[in-house]
């Protein structure tokens, strides 16, 4: 079997996997639907529809440094502050604490995965040994054009679509479909 773009030193996740982050992305126009029509929050929705194109820019080829990335995490954290910081006091309290525990499984999710990955494909890196009660794992570098590296690939994929493309997502779905408009609200450009 054939490994592509393992020794590539620009690509950081090799295409044929990467372009599986396309499956998730919808989920951004969802959100962006949902918030605009039931909050008409302008802000958020607007950004939800940015961050849909920079994922697909994005995950169509994932450089380790590219101006895409950086425009995608830039939306991202954006709407990371604005829905937590900003629009998620206009939740009730059930369903802004529901946002908050959301999104702090994802920070850590996204966190350990990043940790991940760097030791698996990062030459040099040290080795890690994780010890939880009886059971012990070990995260070390995996040689390129092996099917261990093809699967670390897969696996960061897969986490980081699950954990920042489909869990935000859906909680901001199941979080604004409670929002009740007050009878007097008006279209905010700031929402």
């Amino acid at each position: 079997m054939k490994f592509v773009q393992h020794n590539d030193p620009l690509v950081r996740i090799p295409q044929h996997i990467s372009r599986n982050a396309f499956y998730t992305s919808p989920f951004f126009l969802m959100s962006s639907y949902y918030v605009y029509s039931r909050m008409e929050h302008i802000l958020l929705s607007s950004l939800l529809l940015a961050v849909f194109f920079t994922t697909v820019g994005h995950w169509n080829k994932v450089y380790y440094n590219s101006l895409i990335k950086t425009v995608d995490v830039f939306i991202a954290l954006s709407i990371l502050v604005v829905a937590t910081f900003h629009d998620s006091y206009y939740l009730e309290s059930y369903y802004r604490n529901t946002w908050l525990c959301s999104m702090s499984i994802s920070i850590c999710a996204f966190t350990i995965n990043e940790y991940v990955l760097h030791i698996r494909i990062t030459p040099n890196s040290r080795e890690n040994k994780i010890t939880i009660g009886n059971t012990t794992w070990v995260l070390k570098y995996i040689e390129p054009h092996t099917m261990e590296r093809e699967q670390a690939y897969y696996l960061s994929t897969y986490v980081h679509m699950f954990f920042l493309h489909i869990l935000p997502n859906i909680t901001c779905v199941y979080c604004v479909n409670s929002f009740v408009k007050p009878l007097s609200s008006q279209t905010n450009i700031c929402h």
